[in-house]
């Protein structure tokens, strides 16, 4: 008995589906969709209101073409005038001797790195102290070697004069 419950109920499923997918697809469309365009030309009245409200002008052909022509001539003048403008080589150029820069006044200082202290850290004591330009271009350098957990425990000397390397190697007891 079952078993003909169960057979009745797939045929009531069947026959509601197909009750639907008849009635969807043979209904006419809704009424928004069936809306027939009777004039599919445009009066000159809509083209203008349409250009007015999204910020648009309309200018006739020959007024377009005019303008196209000048800014073509206005584009030729200009590169002209550049051209002109542009300073001409000499033909001969003189040599001037350049004065030697004064040395950069070479910066010491002593670096005491204590116990806790990262990286980060130190970089940022030897750029406020001038000894390297950058604390973070350091300390990156410093990460890169894979460094930062070497750093020794100590005071060291150091100068501006000295590169991220020799800083680092020094810092690190490394050879």
């Amino acid at each position: 008995m079952a078993n003909n419950s169960l057979k009745s109920f797939a045929s009531g499923m069947i026959i509601a589906t197909s009750i639907f997918t008849a009635v969807y697809y043979f209904q006419p469309f809704n009424k928004r969709e069936q809306k027939i365009v009777e004039n599919d030309t445009l009066t000159n009245e809509e083209v203008q209101a349409y250009l007015n409200n999204n910020g648009y002008i309309s200018i006739p052909e020959q007024t377009y073409d005019e303008l196209v022509a000048k800014s073509k001539e206005f584009e030729a003048i200009k590169n002209q005038t550049q051209k002109a403008s542009e300073p001409k080589p000499p033909e001969q150029k003189e040599t001037v001797p350049i004065p030697p820069s004064p040395e950069v006044e070479k910066k010491i200082f002593t670096l005491t790195v204590k116990s806790g202290m990262d990286s980060i850290q130190i970089a940022n004591l030897l750029e406020n102290a001038g000894i390297v330009d950058s604390g973070r271009e350091f300390e990156q350098f410093l990460t890169k070697k894979d460094w930062t957990r070497s750093i020794q425990v100590g005071t060291y000397k150091l100068n501006s004069s000295m590169s991220y390397e020799e800083i680092g190697k020094i810092i690190t007891k490394k050879k």
